[in-house]
């Protein structure tokens, strides 16, 4: 049996505004194994980037906060540790690819001291140390000319290179956890393809567990063992990957799948799920889905239906299965 990394327990998340707290995650709860990958997916605005920050503890402030809930790190709870004990792991335990890179590197410092800053403070190295480790993880990246290139600004780099480069970055002190916030946003179908192909490589290589953070079912496809389907700050499937795409349970998961570009046949509309999420001050009553929901019964308004194993390794919420 694979040994479990991180165990995410009942976590509420939520920000400070002047009408009280806004619950932004609702009792999450989702487990990655060590070597293995977990896909989130859903769309804009239900609380994907919210997750991997939250782990993170980069919540904003000092409006962010956990308001309860335990995520279990090789034993020690996350939301306990304090704020110099949280920065020893992030970065070296734990590490995260962001959504943009052009903002999430900074644009006055060079490649190679963005890369060597998280050597220096983790693995303690200096000097030509540094600086030969940092051109070792832009080579293991698949970056060229690794030589000249750590001595360049990110605005020199192209989209797909600005990624590879914060690959390096996350992956330069052997992480046990990899975050990945949406790796190939903005990037174009063939470095697509490189990036996702980089980091199975990478992963099988170190045996790094990932957190893939994604709105694309065929990047879930190519790279998760486990998905968790999330709307509005709930998991609403939790399950394989296989069983995702061979029998979804959840009609959202079922939209989704459906409005993929790959499900139309020829001559036909594609399947679009009607409505968009609701904002987190306007929540539906009952299940958060039922507005645009084709199956909705009068309960769905009314109640919302608790995460239950529907099938064997099959989490659902959803009334068609209570």
């Amino acid at each position: 049996m694979t040994e479990t990394l991180i165990d995410i327990k009942n976590l509420v998340t939520s920000f400070k505004t002047p009408e009280g707290p806004l619950r932004v995650l609702d009792d999450v709860c989702l487990t990655i194994k060590k070597g293995k990958v977990l896909g989130v997916v859903g769309e804009s605005g239900c609380g994907k980037s919210i997750t991997s920050l939250s782990i993170m503890r980069l919540l904003p402030q000092p409006y962010g906060f956990i308001e309860s809930g335990e995520i279990i790190f090789n034993g020690a709870d996350l939301t306990k540790l304090s704020t110099n004990e949280m920065e020893s792991i992030r970065g070296n335990d734990i590490a995260m690819i962001f959504q943009e890179p052009m903002t999430a590197l900074n644009p006055v410092f060079t490649i190679g001291y963005q890369i060597g800053e998280a050597l220096e403070i983790h693995l303690k190295l200096k000097g030509n140390e540094k600086r030969e480790k940092s051109i070792e993880m832009l080579k293991m990246v698949g970056l060229p000319r690794a030589e000249k290139l750590i001595d360049e600004y990110p605005h020199q780099l192209s989209g797909g290179m600005r990624q590879r480069v914060m690959i390096a970055m996350a992956l330069s002190c052997n992480p046990k956890l990899l975050i990945a916030d949406e790796p190939t946003t903005a990037l174009d179908v063939t470095i697509q393809i490189q990036i996702l192909e980089l980091m199975k490589n990478l992963k099988n290589d170190f045996n790094t567990s990932v957190l893939l953070i994604t709105h694309d079912l065929g990047v879930i496809a190519e790279m998760s063992d486990e998905v968790a389907v999330m709307y509005l700050g709930k998991i609403v499937e939790y399950t394989t990957a296989e069983n995702i795409f061979d029998n979804p349970l959840h009609p959202y998961t079922e939209g989704l799948l459906n409005s993929r570009l790959v499900s139309i046949q020829r001559g036909t509309k594609l399947i679009c799920i009607p409505g968009m999420v609701p904002t987190l001050t306007c929540k539906p009553k009952g299940c958060a889905f039922s507005p645009r929901c084709s199956k909705c019964m009068d309960i769905c308004k009314e109640k919302m239906p608790e995460l239950k194993e529907i099938k064997p390794n099959h989490k659902a919420r959803c009334w068609l299965y209570n």
